[in-house]
C-alpha cells in the first residue's frame, strides 16, 4: 500500500444517464488521475 491513502465512499451513481450523473463520473475520473499522479492508494467503499 502506497501513501497517500484516499477513501472514496457513499457515492450514488445512477444507471440512468443524466447531467448530474455525468458530472459525478467526470469528477471521479479527475480524482483517479490525482491518485495516479500521487502514486497513492484508494479504498472504494459502498
Amino acid at each position: 500500500m502506497q501513501l497517500p491513502i484516499y477513501f472514496f465512499g457513499d457515492n450514488h451513481f445512477s444507471p440512468t444517464p443524466s447531467l448530474s450523473n455525468e458530472h459525478k463520473i467526470k469528477k471521479m475520473e479527475e480524482f483517479i488521475h490525482v491518485i495516479e499522479k500521487s502514486k497513492g492508494s484508494i479504498f472504494i467503499m459502498g
